[in-house]
């Protein structure tokens, strides 16, 4: 099972929990810091949630991106969502806020992004095969 296909699972999971719970509001938001929006159908306890998964039995570390971290310092209705065991059928979740979170803080590691997508527009005389 690829990550993609394992992030689509525990998205899932954590639409049906936040329904479980009450929150059946839901909205999936992009390029904000979080993942899904979720309220009662009042409005009221909305959480703002970043979902973290993996197909393994636990998180040993997982970064947050700029973004996510941002939101960290500046949203109290910010959550993170850690989903494991996606795609074995026996999913757990644990729920973190800030409060939760800043004691686990490690360390900053800064990534450097590059786009080999770029390659494929380079002149095809810069490569060769191995």
């Amino acid at each position: 099972m690829n990550n993609s296909q394992i992030e689509k699972i525990g998205i899932k999971i954590v639409e049906e929990f936040e329904r479980e719970k009450g929150r059946i509001q839901q909205e999936r938001v992009h390029k904000c810091g979080y993942d899904l929006r979720t309220t009662n159908t009042d409005g009221s306890d909305e959480r703002h949630i970043e979902i973290k998964t993996t197909s393994k039995k636990k998180f040993n570390q997982r970064w947050l991106e700029e973004l996510e971290q941002k939101r960290l310092e500046t949203d109290d209705l910010f959550y993170v969502y850690l989903v494991t065991n996606c795609g074995k059928g026996n999913e757990e979740i644990k729920v973190l806020n800030k409060e939760n979170l800043e004691p686990l803080f490690s360390r900053v590691v800064k990534h450097f992004y590059y786009d080999f997508g770029k390659l494929q527009e380079q002149d095809e005389s810069e490569t060769r095969l191995a």
